[in-house]
């Protein structure tokens, strides 16, 4: 699937979906779920899978496939994750932040995020609840 999208729809939407779905790894999920220890449905795609694809995304116009909200699988949330990081405007960050933490139900989730620019906006991140 082509990942570089300058405006994501929701047909990309199904797309992507399906395409992630095709990249699932049945024989990993109860290994992987066990490790993440989450209630979320799972496909078992390895961490590099996950960073290789929002590497992709972000090629192209990666706000409007954050938009698109997909919390459907953990690896989803993961994707996003790897997305938000990318945002060097903290304005913009906090806004898929805020949605990014009502989906997050494992440690793993939160070990994605690095804020490289948290030194530039200390006083934003430290106000953050």
């Amino acid at each position: 699937m082509n990942l570089v999208i300058d405006s994501w729809t929701l047909i990309d939407k199904q797309n992507f979906l399906v395409f992630l779905e095709g990249l699932k790894r049945e024989g990993k999920i109860e290994w992987t779920r066990k490790i993440l220890n989450t209630d979320m449905p799972l496909l078992a795609l390895t961490t590099k899978q996950c960073k290789d694809i929002a590497k992709q995304i972000s090629t192209g116009n990666f706000l409007s496939f954050l938009d698109l909200n997909l919390h459907t699988y953990y690896e989803n949330v993961a994707i996003n994750g790897f997305l938000i990081d990318k945002i060097k405007d903290f304005a913009t960050m906090k806004k898929y932040l805020d949605n990014f933490v009502k989906n997050v139900d494992t440690w793993a989730s939160c070990d994605l995020l690095k804020f490289k620019f948290f030194n530039k906006n200390k006083e934003g991140f430290f106000s953050l609840s």
